[in-house]
């Protein structure tokens, strides 16, 4: 008889199975709450940085437009590739070259295909623009070294070329220019 008592008495310690149940319910919808209002609160954090780094920048403060941008490197999971091409024109803005440069290689290897061309081609006019200063301070070897690899990055990503869209044309008449069809 005493092993009725114990195992009852062990019954009644045990919480219910529906009390589990509802504590279990409860520490997930908490969780789940926590993370929602967390990512609600960087969404937030992006969109504030975005916009005080875009009104820095048409204001001509690119090193304040630099650090609003910067802000969004770190947990940026909606456009992550955005925050590094923002940060390349700031610093291109800024005409430190090759901080734009690497900033554009960054939003290159991350951008999604509709955009890959766009930021292709500001790494080209980066790398031209780091090959003009090395002209201008008589290094005229390496300035030649980035003209043309700026060349092969607008190649590899498949970027139109107006001047050699222009000479198809001509070779062909019956394409139409784009800008006359509008």
């Amino acid at each position: 008889m005493s092993r009725r008592r114990t195992t009852a008495a062990a019954r009644r310690r045990r919480p219910v199975p529906r009390t589990r149940l509802k504590r279990l319910v409860v520490m997930v919808a908490t969780v789940l709450c926590t993370a929602l209002v967390g990512a609600g609160i960087k969404l937030v954090d992006v969109a504030v940085n975005d916009w005080m780094g875009l009104t820095a920048h048409e204001s001509g403060n690119m090193g304040q437009s630099a650090r609003w941008f910067g802000r969004n490197h770190r947990l940026n999971v909606t456009e992550p590739w955005l925050a590094h091409y923002n940060s390349g024109t700031a610093a291109f803005g800024e005409q430190r070259w090759q901080n734009a440069e690497e900033h554009y290689r960054r939003a290159l290897e991350l951008a999604p295909p509709q955009h890959r061309c766009t930021v292709a081609l500001n790494l080209a006019w980066s790398m031209e623009a780091r090959a003009d200063a090395l002209k201008a301070g008589g290094n005229l070897t390496e300035a030649q070294e980035h003209w043309a690899r700026a060349g092969k990055v607008v190649e590899q990503n498949h970027c139109p070329r107006p001047e050699k869209d222009k000479a198809n044309q001509q070779k062909d008449p019956k394409k139409k220019d784009p800008q006359e069809q509008k």
